[in-house]
């Protein structure tokens, strides 16, 4: 629980899909989400008018033109607007050596892992990228990897070929067999069978290249390809990014939430 009062609209804004969070009574509640390109031409369909006026509003960005979009926004309606950065992130020490490079949704991740979860921990959040982020006790942000995510593999082949589609990836969907029957079938095995071993295996070389002392890290899931993967003793934390964000937004500003 985030021992904090008050109320805060929590957004993720994504490069796919923008997610909203209201933190209250210490907690994320009614989590819900548009595509980001949505909410570029009208933050009010995620954010009505008539329950923004005067509400706080955190946010955690890697899309510019919607940061943009929702500033304009908040500044119409005189909310208060705090955003994540490097710079206001006081929840979380950064030892790696580049700091304005991290993204906002990986610092938010950090903060909430170095918050509540033991560590050394490793967070996987599965989005447009799948990113690889270690948490330490002593360094906070250590640094991490940066690789596609299972959407984006078949977006390359059905940007870089003549004849493919563009196909959507369900990793809901119940497993198809191994051998595909169409195009479709084909590029989504393609993705089903590589995607989660190179999750795995860059998973491996990670833990292979941590120190003794940080051996044995805990894993984290978070993101919203994450229903898709199984990774054993791994905690799965769909709202992990609203989470660090709410802890940010409190460490920065709790005076404000207790009035």
């Amino acid at each position: 629980m985030i021992d904090c009062q008050g109320s805060v609209e929590c957004l993720d804004i994504g490069n796919t899909k923008t997610k909203l969070g209201v933190f209250q009574k210490g907690r994320i509640t009614d989590v819900v989400s548009i595509d980001t390109y949505e909410f570029i031409k009208s933050p009010s369909k995620l954010l009505p008018r008539n329950s923004t006026c005067d509400k706080r509003i955190a946010c955690c960005s890697v899309v510019p033109e919607a940061e943009e979009s929702l500033r304009k926004f908040a500044a119409s309606l005189k909310s208060s607007l705090f955003m994540l950065s490097c710079e206001t992130c006081a929840a979380l020490p950064i030892s790696y050596p580049f700091p304005e490079e991290i993204g906002p949704d990986r610092l938010a991740n950090s903060i909430a892992a170095h918050t509540f979860h033991k560590t050394p921990s490793v967070v996987i959040d599965f989005g447009t990228a799948t990113t690889f982020d270690v948490i330490t006790k002593e360094g906070g942000y250590e640094g991490g990897i940066i690789a596609p995510g299972p959407q984006g593999y078949l977006d390359f082949l059905h940007q870089n070929t003549s004849l493919l589609p563009k196909v959507r990836i369900n990793l809901k969907k119940q497993r198809l067999q191994a051998i595909g029957k169409s195009t479709v079938e084909a590029m989504e095995l393609g993705v089903r069978f590589g995607y989660g071993s190179m999750v795995m295996g860059i998973l491996d070389k990670l833990l292979d290249s941590l120190t003794e002392s940080h051996r044995h890290p805990e894993i984290i899931l978070a993101g919203g390809a994450v229903d898709g993967v199984s990774i054993p003793k791994a905690i799965v934390k769909p709202n992990l990014t609203l989470e660090g964000l709410a802890l940010a937004f409190q460490k920065n500003n709790c005076e404000g939430l207790k009035s």
